[in-house]
């Protein structure tokens, strides 16, 4: 059964899209073919510290399963892991080329999940790197 949504929610017609939350990621992310998700405080920066370094990041839905990590290589950053790592910049700082790992978040990592699991290419944007997104 297919819900009707009006189009002032789904903003058909519209090239550029706007929304916030978990919500709006179900709503537009089947309609679009990318998304550019912009959390400022933390996960976005995170990751931008974390591929600058030449890392790979994973999404994870939310709440994380406690098998989130898709390898043993791969490093959930909460903070339980050899090198502590988590979402605060600084700890990502001793990250190197060929790191892997998930950075949970109830908001970013998890919009970035659902988008993913629609199918839509995500793209994370933060203040760090704004020109390359504008």
């Amino acid at each position: 059964m297919t819900t009707h949504r009006p189009a002032w929610l789904t903003q058909d017609g519209f090239d550029i899209r706007c929304g916030w939350g978990p919500e709006a990621i179900e709503v537009l992310a089947p309609e679009v073919s990318a998304i550019v998700l912009v959390d400022v405080l933390r996960f976005t920066t995170a990751l931008d510290v974390a591929v600058s370094l030449g890392a790979r990041v994973y999404s994870a839905p939310w709440p994380m399963a406690s098998t989130a990590a898709p390898s043993p290589t791969v490093e959930v950053a909460d903070g339980s892991g050899p090198r502590r790592l988590s979402l605060s910049p600084p700890t990502l700082s001793e990250l190197s080329p060929g790191d892997a790992l998930v950075l949970p978040s109830p908001n970013g990592s998890h919009c970035s999940a659902l988008a993913g699991a629609h199918g839509a290419t995500v793209f994370g944007a933060s203040l760090r790197d704004r020109k390359s997104v504008v």
